[in-house]
């Protein structure tokens, strides 16, 4: 149990920019964007299209309020310490940290993917992996590690989170077209799950005295998977299928999901639209849980003594070892026996859009999108507005600018959509990164999603929805 919480925290904390694949957000009022529908299923594509493994949609991102720096700090002679150290102040150190820290990972890949017509309907098959995986801290865990019993002799730290999930998605969707007015859409997706894990310890109370804390914690680590997830637990040796039989043998993990949205046309020149998607479940067949016990009397920790504080030459993992150690001890987490998983809840996305086009050039159009991600204190929202552009038929542009609670960013894309093809690019921000390791993971914070396919088209042309443009 010491190293698994040992590793979560040091992976929570430390390993906080990563790279991966989103949906393009800057790119939901771009013309002619094929995966529109993944947006909102009543989005229909201009022309059907085939998408391939790797070409069809690729890219790499990332979006975090935090950042390495935020954790590392140079010393005289060159090397690294952590921000335990004395040398570093707490005012610099938590001035650089929100009231809720978040770093927000996605994956979203096809396989395999097709759009088709038939009269006013629109049609959608595809496979694909997707991956999420989501950090939530407060500052007040920080504080309390930074400053202990110099700034209170009580300490109440909420939600400490860390959710993950991969899953293969099998989906259908349809969407029509009524009255030339409005689209209804939806897409039932069945779901293989191969991962699931979420980390929550939703109270710390911690009561000091001069030479002992007193420390209650409620929370939980459920971790749910195809095979081998009982054996993390205390790192042990991973099972695998060793033959096809076995591998035929396995009880996978199935669920269902489903995404619902509207578009509607109104006043000529404006379209409302609204999804929700994800709406769903897996039903686990192996796992384990791991729990403070509940009613227990709090127990007793001496504080963060194995941090050596005034050795100057420590080494970085010396340090990083002895805080995975004490908080170990803070969570207090112990396996449950006898525990059989059920079902996770999918966490759901809300989008709210409205675009307006220009009735001086409707070749021109502006729009505002609102994104909700429902996942408890790990929630986030995000602000998008954008400029859009079809200059002519087969190219169109958006530029947009967001605020969310991952911080301000600035984004472009680019759409090249002929009879044969579709060819875009396109970044949701991209502020540079100045410092990176030798592993090209960003030392400051950094927000960005690149995401670049090839997807060839077939059929006629219907206009992407909403066509307002007579």
């Amino acid at each position: 149990m010491r190293k698994t919480i040992y590793m979560i925290f040091a992976a929570l904390t430390l390993s906080v920019s990563a790279f991966a694949q989103q949906n393009l957000r800057t790119a939901y009022f771009l013309d002619g964007y094929t995966y529109a529908y993944k947006f909102n299923p009543a989005f229909q594509g201009e022309r059907g299209f085939l998408a391939i493994p790797v070409i069809g949609k690729t890219g790499v991102g990332v979006e975090s309020s935090l950042a390495l720096s935020s954790f590392l700090y140079p010393t005289a002679d060159g090397k690294l310490t952590t921000f335990m150290n004395p040398s570093v102040a707490s005012t610099d150190f938590l001035g650089s940290l929100k009231e809720y820290n978040r770093t927000n990972i996605s994956f979203d890949a096809p396989v395999f993917a097709l759009g088709f017509f038939t009269g006013e309907m629109y049609h959608t098959l595809d496979v694909s992996i997707k991956t999420d995986a989501r950090v939530g801290l407060p500052k007040s865990l920080f504080s309390f590690m930074k400053e202990g019993t110099s700034a209170t002799n009580t300490w109440d730290i909420y939600n400490v989170g860390a959710r993950a999930d991969a899953r293969i998605e099998l989906a259908y969707g349809v969407s029509r077209r009524f009255y030339d007015l409005f689209n209804v859409g939806a897409r039932f997706k069945v779901l293989v799950g191969l991962v699931n894990a979420d980390l929550m310890v939703e109270n710390i109370n911690l009561k000091m005295a001069a030479d002992e804390w007193s420390v209650g914690a409620k929370g939980h680590l459920d971790v749910n998977g195809v095979v081998g997830v009982e054996d993390i637990y205390d790192f042990d040796s991973i099972t695998y299928p060793a033959s096809y039989e076995e591998l035929k043998n396995i009880e996978y993990s199935i669920g269902y999901a489903l995404d619902l949205g509207v578009a509607i046309d109104f006043l000529d020149y404006f379209t409302a639209s609204a999804a929700i998607l994800d709406l769903g479940y897996i039903d686990w067949k192996q796992g384990f849980r791991a729990t403070t016990p509940d009613g227990a009397e709090p127990w007793k920790f001496t504080g963060f003594n194995d941090i050596v504080l005034t050795d100057a030459n420590a080494s970085l993992k010396s340090q990083i070892d002895a805080m995975g150690e004490d908080l170990m001890k803070v969570f207090n987490l112990t396996k449950q026996q006898n525990y059989k998983p059920g079902r996770t809840n999918l966490s759901a996305t809300a989008h709210v859009g409205l675009q307006a086009r220009m009735p001086f050039y409707q070749k021109l159009s502006v729009g505002l999108l609102g994104t909700h991600r429902f996942d408890g204190p790990l929630s986030w929202t995000e602000g998008r507005a954008s400029i859009n552009v079809a200059p002519i038929k087969k190219i169109s542009a958006s530029c947009s600018c967001a605020i969310s609670d991952f911080g301000s960013s600035v984004g472009a894309a680019l759409n090249l959509h002929t009879a044969f093809l579709t060819l875009f690019a396109g970044v949701d921000s991209f502020l540079p990164a100045t410092n990176l390791t030798p592993q090209y993971v960003p030392i400051d914070s950094w927000n960005t999603n690149l995401s670049v396919g090839l997807n060839f088209t077939v059929g006629a042309y219907h206009g992407r929805f909403p066509k307002l443009v007579k």
